[in-house]
């Protein structure tokens, strides 16, 4: 293999044979041709095969040079061509030394070496020049400025290229600038477009390779230059290994190749430009072939390069040797020099400024060089074009590369560049300037080139240019697109800009972050969909064609732009649902992923800050208080810091308020001057604290005093400005004592400052001051001396040259100017109509002159400084930071989408299907964050613009929309909520025009009386057009909608999440009934999905689907009781449907799904009046417990109150229908319903029957079933298997020896029982089934009461017994007694009758349980007595009370009571012997019940009361005769106490009865059982003393019987009652007129003598004494 020498050698012994050859015998190429024969003489000398490399390169060097000198062509490029092979093959080292050679010879051409040799050799030894590369680099670069030869130029730019691109070359510093400035001055100056777009291609592959190198030495290179490393070390760049400077570098060719390789080494280089050259020619003729629609519309640069610029040569290389190439000509004829075309100015030199880089530091050679080529391009992009410049001139031709260059560096930047500050501060102090003026250029080119320049800026250096990006926004970008002045062209070229920043995720919620929740920042992002709205909703008024399609165009760019800011929300909320993406990509991009060829790490990770969620949601709401706030505080600033204080913004202390002024941005400085110029002690306060804020140490007065007045402005009155000033004066001379001693100066010269500003910036002053004027004004100011002239003369000529700004301030004023210029044309909406309709020159001399007032504003607000809180950027990397962004800009893109997709015709495509994406992803993020407002807004919206649900043709567009629609419908189903009323309603109008186009009747068909909005009929004529609009709107909707499709939206909803089918339940139900209620005939779409949807959804959990049948169960009872019969039937039919489906699925105990599902049978029932609706849902009760009795558990208990309500219906073919149900159960079934827990449903349908009143043979049957009931709650029963051996027996309640009320259990299922008997036994009219279920309940409790317990036996009589005698004493007691007939007394002196025979027997036997409720039972059998009208209702109760009474003592015949009931003829000998007694407890409570019915009757009002009282005085003696014997005294003293209640009574007989009784009872107890004496006299004296005070004057039949008692007393017993009557005698004896009484008192005197009783002591007894004795001489000796 060769070596390194043998290869070097082996290039340059064959250029110089060749340019030997091609020199000839010509004499003027005869130094050249002396020189190459010399070195070609040396190199094939064997002795100097050892010769040092250095040597070697210098000797040969010589006629390579000269040979580039020469001038001839040929000669040049072999000459040009050889110094690129060397180059290119690292046979000159970078770092090698040139020293000239040492030539002997005496020859003329090493005479002339040697002179050059002396020029050009440097004594520093560290000079660039003194580098052998840099002398080839410029010897190359001489050649530019003399040839333009086609050849010569493109030999050139290869040469130059390899040189920068060798590893092993390594230029820096000037050299390098050298061969980038020769290949721009080349591109600039070159005649032939091959040699132009060659040189644009090399020149940004070198500086692509520069900034990689950069990029790539970042991670190993230390803070030093390169340099320092040692030789032959490896610096990696990309993915090839970089020698070190300081040795030879490997090439990307071995050079141990094969001299073959060698050989063909001029194809391959020769390929290698020739693919670049053909690249290039391709990418200027698509740039040549494009429009301005075209760039605006493609996604890739609009550079010539696209961003695979820097391809692989080897293998760009190995596709073109599969051709040959072909050689261009060598042309050996001498060319014009540079100078003869015009200017040889060298361009780039006009900014090579090295010393600027000397001045800052950089961690190796690599970054100096990226910072000058960079430096240099701002330099060059900011020279100023002139706007009648050529495209081929070269000011314009060096702007655009330069642009270009800087566009091509700034998209592909990588993390160094983007993080450096060198470049930083270049980017912000250059660039920013040159970009902002060249965004305002009139050139299109120019103009779109910097847009993309700022795209770049934004995707890459955001983070550092916060206030820049805002300010080109706002002063920039919105100014063109609302200024009427501005051309179609800039203002689509500003719609790509914005479309291209919303294709980026991460940049549009960037923007939204910084500014929009930034108090200081205008809110970018919302003004952007506003102006991107209005220009959809803008009409012209223009009717030129072209106009017409210029405006189409830009609404078409508007409206992809407002579409791309939801793609973008939907694609950044897709990052955070694909874990595995690390990163969202654009729209455009998406399917390129390709990286950058500068960037290896992500870019300002050290600046970002996460954002919050909620704290952005916190901010905007900040910033929108804040602004309202200031807005007023703009209005009035006395108000205004109210609300400020009251909100607690700001303390209402006046240090924090001066703080606040100071550092709040936003605030107006003119409210801010107006606030401090109040003459009142607090606003003074404030300012002086707003003084004392400034730092005026070190400033020139006149720096103070702009600083000062730039914070504020000042009130125009002349007391305020003094009052300010002097607070500054005071506030200057503190802080610069040496300057200015005195106060008093520095407030004069201040005032004179102010003076001169106005003066010298006020458009109404004509004459200005003049310097000598200033200064004569200021002559003496400073205590009779003047001020130093040099400094007043700087202050005149600063102040004069720069006005003073306000610094910040109201964002309104500041960055919205174009909003405040022309109240009359604020809007896009204006300005676009302007833009279509005014004068092409005009307006775009009317944009030159705003766009030179906007460029100098704008350049202000971007070099004036600001703190680092308004630059401090975020980064969002949170989900909900999107959902604000759309909170804020849906309200105006929704009209912009559906007021162009109304307006735009079928044959617009793009337009109408960017709508519907439009459509698509705002209900797409509105459900994702469930933002119910808006998402119903989008989706009704969309609604209507199908034309469904109105007349109007369906075109293209709807058809479209409907489709949309239908795919919203199955990909959002989860989140549309509310929204899917208005999706199911557009399904079902759907549905019907679907059967209209297969031939079913059209609605037109039945609208006879449909009006119009005006109130009138439909004509005929409309009828008609309806009816084609009808017809031919369903053939297209049957053509092109998918019928599967929407199958498809009702067969998925199994696959909805269960909010979501809930709503989607409810919301079909909605459309079902307005389907039913406002079509004629009834639609049934609706509801036949509602089956399908509740079918397909029966297997979800059983919560959801309880919500799911909530909303089904409302609409189908809505059905059932429609007034149309068809439609109710159909509703029914198709819930007995669902009922068998749901009953085919097993139910878990303790659930009652069944019994929910088959509520709604139960409610229509209820509802409807329908007697065919009734019977048909018995029918469907009757079809379902005969076909799924096994699977029916809580389903028995809604059949049972179906079948209830059935059984209180007044048909009675309802009844029979509905019992013939029951009697199946009944007899077969009833076990099933017993274990499905239903028993006391069944027996609440069984007394349902039973109370019928008009089928007397169902209730006598019901009622015997009920008592059935009761044998099986004790007995159990056996549920029918269908296999012998499956048969088991049941108890319904655990079987014990009694039943407890405790047990809650058992008190349920009995009573209901009992209750219903004694209900039908109540309340039925018919007597025979009142007295058979009064036989039933007895039975029952006949036969099973030994089971209850007392407190049991409680319960049932309180529940069941007792009510039936309430209820019957009703009917038999005044004055409903009079108001009822003769029958129903009747009827309920029967049950009262027989209801107290069965209660005395049942007490009588279960006695010890219901001994407790003895009183109750007494109240019943009392309460008949005293109550009833009838006399055998009395009789029975008389009868009753004695058969209680009797019924617990033994041995005791009732044939006395009988007798004394109902008389001798009736007398029965009836004795009886009881187990049980009464006991003391029980006699006083049978006295207490007596005396009750004592009480009753003597207050009773009613005729014949007094005989029935005297009847039960007469059993009540009987009772103390017969039973006293038995009691104690206490229980006598009760029975005796009942007697002084009659006492009262009006009619004697009861009061005489009373007596009587009461003397024979004395009687009998003083003869049978003397114990009771001492206890009974006193009560009985008592009563009969208060019944003769009482009744004596008037009633001497009461007298009579008492004194006759009296006088047959025993003396002693005689004796006793003295004191009680004889005061009553002695009133008696004078005042009574009956002759009877006066006797019988005497008689009783007569025996107070006769015993010799002493006389108590009172007025009138002597008197009566002496009457008495003086009778009985009388009588003695009559």
């Amino acid at each position: 293999m060769p070596s390194a020498a043998e290869t070097r050698n082996t290039f340059v012994t064959r250029a110089l044979e060749q340019i030997s050859h091609q020199c000839g015998s010509q004499k003027k190429w005869s130094q050249v041709k002396a020189s190459s024969l010399y070195v070609l003489k040396y190199l094939k000398d064997p002795s100097n095969q050892q010769a040092s490399p250095g040597t070697v390169l210098s000797l040969s060097f010589v006629p390579l040079r000269l040979a580039v000198e020469s001038k001839a062509c040929k000669i040049i490029e072999i000459a040009l061509g050889c110094l690129q092979k060397l180059m290119e093959y690292s046979c000159i080292p970078g770092d090698m030394k040139w020293s000239p050679p040492k030539l002997d010879g005496t020859e003329s051409w090493m005479k002339a070496v040697k002179e050059r040799h002396d020029k050009l050799k440097s004594n520093n030894p560290d000079d660039e020049s003194n580098l052998l590369i840099s002398q080839i680099v410029t010897t190359i670069s001489d050649v530019s400025s003399n040839f333009t030869h086609d050849g010569v130029q493109l030999q050139m730019i290869k040469a130059l290229l390899t040189s920068v691109s060798s590893p092993g070359c390594d230029i820096h510093g000037s050299t390098l600038k050298m061969a980038v400035r020769n290949t721009y001055n080349i591109y600039i100056l070159a005649t032939n477009v091959t040699n132009q777009t060659t040189a644009k291609a090399s020149l940004k592959h070198m500086v692509n390779i520069v900034f990689q190198r950069m990029e790539s030495v970042k991670q190993v290179v230390s803070p030093t230059f390169v340099s320092s490393t040692p030789p032959g070390t490896p610096v990696r760049i990309g993915n090839s290994s970089i020698a070190s400077t300081s040795g030879i570098a490997l090439t990307n060719r071995s050079l141990s190749e094969s001299s073959q390789v060698v050989v063909e080494d001029d194809l391959w280089l020769k390929e290698m430009v020739k693919v670049i050259v053909d690249k290039a020619l391709v990418e200027v003729s698509a740039e040549e072939a494009q429009t301005d629609e075209d760039i605006l519309n493609q996604d890739e640069d609009p550079t010539l390069d696209s961003k695979k610029e820097s391809f692989d040569f080897n293998r760009a290389l190995a596709e073109r040797l599969a051709t040959a190439a072909k050689k261009q000509p060598v042309g050996t004829a001498p060319v014009p020099v540079l100078a003869q075309r015009g200017s040889s100015k060298n361009v780039l030199h006009n900014v090579d400024d090295a010393h600027v880089a000397d001045k800052l530091s950089f961690p190796s050679r690599f970054h100096k060089d990226a910072y000058l080529l960079f430096w240099s391009f701002c330099k060059l992009s900011d020279k100023q074009v002139p706007d009648t410049a050529q495209e081929d001139s070269i000011e314009l031709k060096s702007k655009m590369l330069s642009l270009e260059l800087l566009y091509n560096l700034l998209s592909k930047s990588g993390p160094t560049f983007q993080s450096s500050e060198n470049f930083i501060r270049v980017v912000k102090r250059n660039l920013c300037l040159s970009l902002l003026q060249n965004c305002v250029s009139p050139v299109t080119s120019v103009f779109k080139i910097s847009l993309h320049i700022f795209l770049a800026l934004i995707q890459n250096f955001k983070e550092h240019l916060k206030r820049e990006i805002g300010v080109f926004f706002t002063n920039v970008f919105f100014v063109i697109l609302e200024s009427s002045n501005s051309s179609t062209s800039q203002k689509m070229l500003v719609i790509h800009v914005i479309f291209k920043i919303c294709d980026t995720p991460q940049t549009l919620v960037d923007i939204f972050v910084n500014y929009d929740c930034d108090l200081e920042s205008i809110n970018i992002f919302e003004v952007i969909v506003n102006n991107l709205s209005r220009i959809l909703k803008a009409r012209s008024s223009s009717n030129s064609i072209e106009l017409l399609k210029q405006e189409q165009d830009m609404r078409l760019h508007a409206l992809r732009a407002l579409v791309t800011i939801l793609r973008s929300i939907v694609l950044w909320t897709e990052k955070f649902d694909e874990a595995a993406t690390p990163q969202v990509k654009s729209s455009t991009d998406a399917a390129e992923d390709e990286p950058s060829p500068f960037q290896a790490t992500e870019v300002g990770d050290q600046l970002t800050t996460e954002e919050d969620d909620d704290e952005v949601e916190k901010a905007l709401a900040f910033k929108k208080e804040m602004r309202e706030l200031m807005s007023l505080f703009k209005k009035n600033p006395k108000k205004g810091m109210e609300l400020f204080w009251a909100n607690k913004v700001v303390e209402k202390d006046a240090k924090k308020t001066a703080q606040f002024f100071r550092e709040t941005p936003g605030l107006s400085k003119i409210a801010i001057g107006e606030y401090l110029g109040v003459i009142k002690p607090f606003n003074q306060e404030v300012l002086a604290h707003f003084v004392e804020s400034f730092d005026f140490a070190n400033l020139e007065i006149d720096e103070a005093v702009r600083l000062f007045l730039g914070a504020f402005k000042i009130n125009g009155e002349a007391s305020v400005i003094d009052n300010t000033m002097e607070k500054f004066a005071e506030m200057f001379t503190k802080a610069n004592q040496q300057a200015f001693p005195n106060a008093s100066t520095a407030y004069v010269l201040s005032f004179s400052i102010i003076m001169l500003h106005t003066d010298a910036h006020s458009a109404h002053i004509k004459d200005k001051m003049t310097k000598e004027e200033f200064m004569r004004n200021n002559k003496g100011i400073d205590e009779g001396k003047s001020l130093p002239e040099q400094m007043l003369s700087d202050i005149y000529d600063r102040v004069t040259s720069t006005p003073f700004m306000l610094q910040g301030g109201d964002k309104e004023d500041e960055l919205e100017p174009a909003n405040k210029k022309d109240k009359k044309k604020t809007g896009v909406m204006v300005n676009l109509v302007d833009v279509f309709s005014s004068d092409d020159k005009k307006r775009a001399a009317n944009y030159v002159a705003e766009s030179r007032a906007m460029l100098q504003k704008t350049k202000e607000l971007i070099v004036s400084k600001n703190d680092d809180r308004s630059n401090h950027f975020f980064h969002a990397s949170k989900l909900g930071s999107v959902k604000p962004m759309f909170e804020r800009g849906w309200e105006a893109m929704l009209p912009a989408f559906s007021v162009l997709l109304e307006q735009c015709g079928s044959d617009q495509q793009p337009i109408i299907d960017l709508c519907l994406e439009g459509f698509k992803r705002g209900v797409h993020i509105s459900c994702l964050f469930f933002l119910d407002v808006q998402r119903d807004a989008f989706v009704s919206a969309l609604s209507k613009l199908t034309f469904l649900n109105n007349y109007r043709e369906i075109e293209h567009k709807n058809i479209k929309s409907i489709r949309v629609l239908i795919d919203i419908a199955t990909t959002e189903g989860n989140r549309l909520r509310s929204s899917w009323y208005a999706v199911l309603r557009c399904i079902s109008q759907l549905e019907k025009l679907q059967l209209l186009g297969a031939g079913a009747k059209p609605d037109f068909a039945f609208l006879e009386v449909e009006k119009t909005n005006a109130g009138h009929k439909v004509s005929r004529d409309e009828k008609s057009r309806m009816k084609q609009l009808e017809v031919l709107n369903s053939m297209t909707v049957a053509n092109q909608i998918d019928e599967v499709a929407i199958s498809r939206i009702y067969s998925s909803t199994a696959e909805l999440s269960s909010e979501a089918i809930v709503y989607f339940v409810k919301h079909l139900c909605e459309v079902s009934m307005e389907e039913i209620e406002h079509s004629s005939p009834p639609r049934m779409f609706s509801l036949q999905k509602i089956i399908e949807i509740a079918d397909i959804n029966m297997g979800r959990i059983r919560f959801v689907w309880g919500q799911l049948w909530e909303h089904i169960t409302k609409h189908f009872c809505r059905i059932g009781t429609n007034e149309n019969l068809s439609v109710s039937m159909f509703g029914i039919d198709s819930l007995r449907q669902l009922a068998t489906k749901f009953l085919e699925k097993r139910e878990l105990a303790n659930y009652n799904f069944q019994r929910d599902f088959l509520k709604p049978f139960e409610q229509i029932f209820q509802g409807t009046n329908s007697i065919i609706i009734k019977e048909l849902i018995v029918r469907c009760i009757t079809q379902m417990v005969h076909g799924k009795s096994p699977q029916i558990k809580s389903g028995w208990k809604a059949i049972c109150t179906v079948l209830s309500l059935a059984a209180g219906d007044q048909t009675e073919q309802i009844i029979v229908l509905a019992y013939d149900v029951v009697g199946h159960i009944m007899d077969n079934i009833f076990g099933l319903v017993v274990a499905a827990d239903a028993f006391i449903d069944a027996v609440n349908t069984l007394t349902a029957f039973a109370c019928n009143q008009l089928c007397k043979s169902i209730a006598s049957q019901a009622i015997n079933q009920l008592t059935q009931c009761a044998d099986y709650l004790v007995n159990g029963l056996v549920i029918e298997g269908t296999e012998p051996e499956e048969q088991k027996k049941i108890f319904i309640i655990p079987q014990t020896e009694t039943v407890c009320s405790s047990d809650q259990r058992a008190l349920k299922v009995w009573f209901p029982v009992l209750t219903g008997l004694s209900s039908d036994a109540t309340q039925h009219p018919d007597v025979e089934i009142r007295l058979l279920a009064l036989n039933g309940l007895f039975d029952v409790l006949k036969k099973h009461g030994g089971l209850f317990s007392t407190a049991m036996w409680k319960i049932i009589l309180s529940g069941a017994v007792f009510p039936i005698f309430d209820n019957a004493l009703c009917d038999v007691t005044p004055p409903a007694c009079s108001a009822s007939s003769d029958s129903e007394a009747k009827k309920s002196s029967l049950i009262i009758n027989v209801g107290l025979t069965y209660t005395v027997d049942l007490f009588s036997q279960f006695y010890t349980a219901l001994q407790p409720h003895l009183s109750e039972v007494l109240s019943i059998v009392i309460n008949s007595v005293v109550k009833a009208t009838p006399q055998g209702v009395f009789d029975h109760g008389l009868v009753s009370l004695v058969d209680l009474i009797c019924n617990h003592n033994v041995n005791t015949n009732r044939s006395d009571f009988y007798a004394l009931i109902f008389g001798e003829d009736r007398k029965r000998e009836v004795e009886t012997e009881s187990s049980s007694k009464f006991g003391e407890e029980d006699w006083e409570i049978v006295s207490s019940r007596i005396s009750s019915g004592f009480s009753k009757l003597a207050a009773s009002e009613e005729k014949g009361f007094a005989p029935r009282l005297q009847k039960l005085i007469q059993v009540q003696g009987m009772v103390i005769r017969r039973f006293s014997h038995l009691w104690e005294q206490k229980v006598l003293i009760s029975m005796l106490e009942c007697f002084n209640i009659v006492t009262d009574c009006r009619d004697p007989g009861p009061v005489e009865e009373s007596i009587k009784v009461h003397l024979e009872s004395l009687s009998k107890l003083n003869c049978e059982d003397g114990r009771h004496i001492e206890t009974a006299r006193p009560r009985l004296y008592s009563l009969l003393s208060s019944v003769l005070s009482s009744h004596s004057s008037h009633r001497p039949e009461i007298l009579n019987s008492t004194i006759d008692v009296l006088v047959s007393l025993p003396k002693d017993e005689f004796s006793a009652t003295l004191s009680l009557f004889y005061p009553c005698m002695l009133t008696l004896i004078d005042g009574s007129q009956d002759e009877r009484t006066r006797v019988a008192t005497k008689e009783y005197f007569a025996m107070v003598g006769k015993y010799q009783l002493s006389i108590p002591v009172i007025n009138g007894v002597v008197k009566a004494t002496d009457e008495c004795e003086a009778g009985e001489d009388g009588s003695g000796s009559q």
